[in-house]
């Protein structure tokens, strides 16, 4: 009950402080992993990872509705460094002090087998720690509202105080006072 106390009051805490001291912005602060792994060094925040392919309808439907809602927008920009990645990049990519490419079989990159623990699926939301550690990918489409309880979930360190079934209740009910 205490942790779902502590939960409630985070979330309380994210939602009504942050949002109001969050100026709006129009869209998310895209970068590489390589620019999000050097910004970690001085000013450590968590990374979300769009993992997605040019062929993709539903990538591209994240792109055009839930990359768009403001509320993602703002949580996103404030709390994480969000990168976007083809899982079928043919360019070499060093992680954690390792090369990752495509092997000639292969069109997708390794680095992208990876972070979806070989679970090829796109788009994948991937989230890493604040020293670029694997958290978790969640596959699959999200619309915004869920995208947000993910967001509010994982950058609010939220799995230290309750586990996610309950966050999804507290989170459902104060979306719905909104």
């Amino acid at each position: 009950m205490k942790n779902i106390f502590i939960a409630l009051l985070f979330i309380l805490g994210l939602y009504g402080v942050s949002y109001a001291q969050l100026a709006p912005q129009n869209e998310i602060k895209w970068m590489s992993i390589q620019e999000a792994l050097k910004l970690q060094k001085t000013a450590p925040k968590k990374i979300f990872i769009d993992v997605y392919t040019d062929w993709c309808g539903w990538c591209k439907r994240m792109d055009a509705t839930t990359y768009k809602d403001q509320d993602v927008v703002n949580f996103m920009n404030k709390y994480f460094y969000a990168v976007r990645f083809n899982a079928e990049k043919k360019d070499s990519i060093e992680y954690k002090g390792k090369y990752y490419t495509s092997k000639p079989d292969s069109k997708v990159n390794d680095l992208a087998v990876y972070f979806l623990n070989e679970k090829m699926s796109y788009p994948t939301s991937v989230f890493l720690t604040e020293v670029g550690d694997l958290i978790q990918p969640i596959p699959g489409f999200h619309e915004a509202n869920d995208m947000l309880m993910f967001l509010t979930f994982i950058g609010g360190d939220m799995p230290r105080f309750t586990t996610w079934e309950n966050y999804q209740q507290i989170f459902k009910i104060i979306r719905n006072k909104d």
